[in-house]
């Protein structure tokens, strides 16, 4: 952003600035999260539940991704897009830079999935996503993000970004990491 900090926007455009939390993840070993993050990623699959790393839009991983995208910014009052959302989201499905994480609940019920997207400069960004509210929701979003981190070191990736949110709440939740 700083290298930026000169440029202005043609008139016609409206500027929005953001940033997002990046973690480094390591070349060898495996992806560490925090202490209280692992023990809650533990806890989800202690409980009974699964986290799946999944590629290709037939086999159900993005549509999760788009149900719960959608979902999560009908809850906070945020227009969705749906119209332009799921081509969005059937055309990346079928990249092999990308992949799809969902967590299920030990019910058999997703309550967070993510969609993310593997850059060229060895950035893995978490683009779309969200969660069905329950008492699972949390320790299943921490449990999707560190097999999605896992997952991008797998396939080369040097750093994970979050993808920055507006929401401070979202954003408190990335910062933990």
């Amino acid at each position: 952003p700083r290298a930026h900090a000169g440029l202005k926007p043609p008139k016609s455009w409206t500027e929005v600035r953001r940033h997002t939390r990046q973690v480094p993840l390591p070349s060898e070993g495996d992806v560490h999260l925090p202490k209280t993050r692992d023990k809650q990623a533990r806890r989800f699959v202690r409980e009974g539940g699964q986290v799946a790393v999944e590629a290709g839009y037939e086999n159900m991983a993005w549509s999760h991704v788009e149900r719960l995208h959608a979902a999560s910014r009908d809850r906070k009052g945020l227009s969705s897009h749906q119209r332009r959302l799921t081509p969005l989201l059937q055309r990346l499905a079928a990249e092999p830079w990308t992949f799809a994480v969902t967590s299920t609940n030990a019910e058999g019920e997703v309550v967070a999935s993510g969609g993310f997207v593997l850059l060229p400069c060895g950035t893995c960004v978490y683009a779309f996503g969200g969660q069905e509210r329950s008492k699972d929701s949390g320790r299943a979003s921490v449990a999707m993000l560190g097999e999605a981190m896992r997952a991008a070191q797998r396939m080369g990736a040097t750093t994970f970004d979050f993808g920055g949110s507006q929401d401070s709440g979202v954003d408190k939740f990335y910062s933990e990491f």
